[in-house]
């Protein structure tokens, strides 16, 4: 690769952009890459502490058994707000 540039007298040595060029991309693709990466493992929590919400509030075992108590409604209601946010 030819080091330097000839513009009309002027002669000018790239190989300096080159390298800060090369550097500025390179920090920026880390940068985005880090970024990805915290991202990806944030949604990924969210969505196991998602999973194991539901999952205990499915799992209730003090669920309303044909009574029409109003504690007994919001068990229900809260199950069914759990099953409602799983789609």
């Amino acid at each position: 690769m030819n080091n330097s540039v000839e513009i009309g007298w002027l002669r000018v040595n790239v190989n300096p952009l080159i390298k800060e060029l090369h550097n500025t991309v390179t920090r920026w693709i880390d940068t985005y890459t880090c970024f990805l990466l915290d991202n990806t493992m944030r949604k990924i929590e969210n969505i196991d502490k998602f999973i194991k919400e539901v999952d205990e509030g499915i799992k209730d075992k003090n669920l309303p058994k044909g009574s029409d108590s109003n504690e007994d409604k919001a068990k229900l209601m809260k199950v069914m707000t759990h099953l409602s946010d799983v789609k």
